[in-house]
């Protein structure tokens, strides 16, 4: 059993951190979230405004990984992924996360071998205005600044801190700087348990 009597509220619009030593639960955590693992017990749940539990809550969750996968497409495919967006939407989110200034004809910008021709920043960037487009009310970052040099990954995470929804991030390396709301350290609820 990874987790016994965990039990942790977040709350809309702040920004929280998962931290723990390898193998202590972190990714499984959040796929419990995505509900990619059913829990042998417990439950997962969403309470909305006015307490309206969300029965399809992880349709509300939107993931950043490490390695976003990229398309050998346009940036407008990229982030749209084939579904019905405006242009006008995809720009303000481009904006939104500080990409529009950095390619010529943004939309139209073709990817080439999964991001190849873009930096590991502008890949973030795109993953993060993927999920913005969806409307998601919560995003999971996945160690997403980890492959990135500490400038690049300042800009990313003050990106993440002033995005007007809930992050949940799992990072080793954590800039001072940044004040979570709230900090979930799973080494302590794995070493309670030995």
């Amino acid at each position: 059993m990874l987790f016994s009597n965990l039990s942790y509220r977040f709350e809309k619009g702040k920004k929280y951190l998962i931290k723990g030593a390898s193998g202590s639960g972190k990714s499984t955590l959040f796929k419990l979230m995505l509900q990619e693992l059913i829990p042998d017990k417990g439950e997962l749940t969403m309470v909305l405004d006015k307490d309206q539990v969300a029965k399809d809550y992880q349709q509300r969750i939107g993931l950043i990984a490490q390695s976003p996968y990229l398309f050998n497409n346009s940036i407008r495919y990229n982030l749209t992924l084939g579904a019905d967006f405006s242009d006008d939407l995809l720009l303000e989110k481009l904006e939104q996360v500080g990409l529009t200034d950095e390619f010529d004809a943004i939309l139209d910008y073709q990817i080439v071998n999964n991001g190849e021709n873009i930096s590991g920043g502008q890949k973030t960037r795109l993953e993060i205005a993927r999920s913005l487009i969806r409307q998601k009310d919560v995003l999971l970052a996945d160690e997403v600044t980890a492959p990135l040099d500490a400038k690049n990954a300042k800009v990313i995470r003050n990106l993440l801190f002033n995005l007007p929804v809930t992050i949940i991030e799992i990072a080793h390396h954590i800039d001072d700087e940044f004040i979570y709301d709230g900090v979930i350290d799973l080494s302590q609820t794995i070493e309670s348990k030995l």
